[in-house]
């Protein structure tokens, strides 16, 4: 049977997953003038890249802006300036659309920020600032209320893809995502500094986790370094009372030699934020930051509210375990 012989709406989900897959995406819209007309809109709402080069190659005028962006480069991509690249996108994005009727005024042209249903990001990053950008500037220009960054390993594969650097610059941005409700992160690593700790039981912690409000979910799988106390401080805010899912997979305290994040540490950490079950602490550095707030914060949150406020929300999962050695994952609840 010929595809023009079959409903649209069956031509279009044909063609839209074609286009995930070719090569050369533009040799289907060159089919013919009734699969350009159905696969134009298609390309440019939901594009999906899988180089640099094709970030690059992203025409300076497309003829919409996208409703998700999704990138998923291979390891040997690496160092070849993919968010400069994905920065020069989103401003074609935002300020290089073509309207069918000039004369209408475009709303976006005042907007800082390109308004996405979905980023979804599959790659690695680097440190090497000669390399790519390492602060990130390209997510100064989005406001996902999806964001997904993964590696590009397989899932048993337990590898880096979110470096230190990468992971302090992008938290820097989270927080500027006022649309953001679903937060999921795999293959990082969290960074390391002077913050406050318990030497024989913790690293010292230098993340800062922004208030999300409209955070729904977050996941966050194969972590090393795993600051507890800022996750801590993030499920107990009065500002994230939105959130109601915080999953914890294959997530370590220190290297994946050591032991996996526990729930029971996160509820240790919540309690000693309210002065309960330990020390309470402070956050050491930036005027503020993390828990710069005074005790009028925590006025009104018990320990034992914001324990039950941890047990709610927080799950610790094991996907993965070592052939030999490791955290084996029992008792994470």
């Amino acid at each position: 049977m010929s595809l023009f012989a079959l409903p649209t709406e069956l031509v279009a989900h044909i063609i839209s997953y074609s286009l995930l897959i070719h090569p050369v995406p533009s040799c289907i819209l060159a089919t013919s003038k009734y699969f350009l007309t159905i696969a134009l809109p298609l390309l440019y709402t939901h594009p999906r890249f899988t180089s640099v080069r094709a970030l690059a190659s992203f025409p300076a005028s497309p003829v919409r802006r996208p409703h998700s962006v999704s990138v998923a480069l291979a390891g040997g991509e690496v160092g070849r300036g993919a968010f400069r690249e994905m920065e020069h996108l989103f401003m074609k994005c935002l300020y290089g659309v073509v309207r069918a009727d000039a004369t209408v005024p475009d709303p976006y042209t005042e907007l800082k920020w390109l308004e996405l249903d979905e980023l979804s990001l599959c790659m690695h990053s680097t440190a090497n600032s000669a390399a790519d950008d390492i602060a990130l500037e390209a997510l100064s220009l989005v406001n996902p209320r999806r964001f997904v960054w993964t590696g590009p390993d397989p899932a048993h594969h337990f590898s880096t893809a979110i470096v230190p650097t990468a992971c302090s610059s992008l938290f820097g941005h989270l927080g500027r995502w006022t649309h953001l409700q679903h937060l999921h992160l795999a293959n990082i690593s969290f960074p390391l500094s002077n913050y406050p700790h318990d030497a024989e039981t913790e690293p010292p912690y230098s993340m800062t986790i922004p208030s999300m409000p409209a955070l729904l979910t977050l996941y966050i799988g194969q972590a090393t370094l795993v600051p507890v106390r800022p996750l801590a401080h993030l499920v107990c805010s009065p500002q994230m009372d939105a959130l109601r899912e915080v999953r914890l997979v294959d997530c370590y305290v220190g290297s994946i030699w050591g032991p996996r994040v526990r729930r029971g540490d996160v509820e240790r950490a919540a309690s000693a934020l309210c002065g309960g079950g330990g020390q309470e602490f402070e956050h050491a550095g930036d005027g503020g930051g993390l828990l710069g707030e005074t005790d009028g914060w925590r006025r009104g949150l018990t320990p034992e509210k914001a324990v039950s406020r941890v047990r709610v929300v927080v799950r610790c999962e094991a996907l993965t375990e070592r052939i030999i050695g490791g955290d084996r994952g029992e008792d994470l609840e």
